[in-house]
């Protein structure tokens, strides 16, 4: 059976969302993620919101806190409420309840790490803000799957804090092509560094390739190609020199891409393997690489 690619690409906001009912007292069940933070104390604030999707507004109204593994009980008004957690050696992280009368609600406390680094332009101006996204590896259990955070940059230096954990971390600063940190360890309390970063100027496309449920195959031994509108359907350049507009970038284990260095415009991305002797090609509906950076949006073909 000759395998076909689906690409992913994209960036998941963990939230938790449960239908509201009635109103009155509600439980909510400090649930620790990790030895190092059971028994730590824990500030909980929360913030009437008035649909899932709005956590960035407004005050927290109630604040309390526990240890973590304990539970407290409050009184929410009906409908959606922004439930944050913070306190030493957590990660701050928020996430969305309903109040319902009686009921419990499981609250989940992360162990916080911290990640730093240096960080430049390849270019004459210096960088102001970096922003991180991370990605829990596959198989990796107890913490958050995905998330982004920004952060100064102070003197060519950063800082910033993350849940503990194993990830896949994505640098980038504006108009620059992201770099990636493949499957970085960072324990409880620890601080991992990054060390020294050159961030070149440019226009990137960055994806995922996967393989049809059922099939396997060495991702690794894929290649991803972006075809410019100079090249036809059938993979002959419509003008002179057209040939040479093709850029491509080799897939990792895990199936990720970056193409880099493409002029700004639109693209057709292939992918193309080899198994049991077969060559295979997948494709997506077209990418755009802007002025800076582009995740493709792609399925399969």
């Amino acid at each position: 059976m000759r395998p076909f690619f689906a690409f992913l690409c994209g960036i998941f906001a963990v939230t938790q969302a449960v239908h509201a009912e009635d109103s009155g007292a509600v439980t909510l069940q400090l649930v620790p993620h990790g030895e190092a933070i059971k028994g730590r104390l824990v500030a909980v604030s929360a913030r009437r919101v008035q649909r899932p999707s709005d956590i960035e507004h407004g005050d927290f109204t109630i604040e309390r806190s526990a240890h973590a593994g304990e539970s407290l009980t409050a009184d929410l008004a009906p409908g959606y409420w922004l439930i944050r957690t913070d306190g030493p050696s957590v990660w701050r992280s928020s996430q969305v309840i309903a109040a319902e009368h009686g009921k419990t609600f499981l609250i989940d406390v992360w162990p916080s790490s911290t990640v730093e680094g240096s960080v430049k332009s390849d270019g004459a101006a210096p960088l102001k803000e970096i922003s991180l996204y991370f990605k829990r590896v596959p198989d990796a259990v107890e913490s958050p799957e995905s998330g982004e955070i920004t952060a100064p940059v102070t003197d060519g230096k950063f800082r910033c804090a993350l849940p503990a954990g194993t990830f896949d971390l994505r640098l980038h600063a504006p108009s620059h092509i992201s770099h990636f940190f493949w499957h970085q360890v960072i324990g409880a309390g620890a601080t991992a560094d990054l060390g020294k970063t050159v961030l070149k100027q440019g226009q990137a496309i960055f994806g995922r390739v996967e393989l049809p449920r059922g099939v396997k195959a060495d991702l690794s031994k894929a290649t991803v190609q972006a075809l410019p509108p100079a090249m036809g359907e059938g993979l002959q350049p419509l003008v002179v020199g057209g040939a040479l507009l093709v850029s491509s970038a080799k897939v990792t284990p895990a199936g990720d891409f970056q193409i880099e260095g493409l002029p700004p415009g639109l693209y057709t991305l292939t992918a193309h393997s080899c198994v049991d002797n077969q060559s295979s090609v997948g494709r997506c509906r077209p990418a755009v690489a802007r002025t800076s950076e582009s995740l493709c949006e792609c399925a399969s073909y």
